[in-house]
């Protein structure tokens, strides 16, 4: 069953169940189409993120 007819299900039922299967199709669509092997990929190689990934301790209360 496609995207479409996934979304298709939802504007008629407007369930939250059908909504999740229509995403869920869609993400999976996204990761095949970057040649993913699974797994998502936040950001990219290109430098368009500034984030690295770095958390450090803000004090909290100390």
């Amino acid at each position: 069953m496609g995207s479409v007819d996934l979304w298709n299900i939802f504007e008629k039922s407007g369930s939250i169940e059908d909504y999740l299967n229509y995403t869920a199709c869609t993400e999976e669509k996204q990761v095949q189409e970057r040649g993913g092997g699974g797994e998502v990929a936040y950001g990219s190689s290109t430098g368009d993120s500034a984030w690295n990934g770095f958390v450090g301790d803000a004090g909290g209360g100390k």
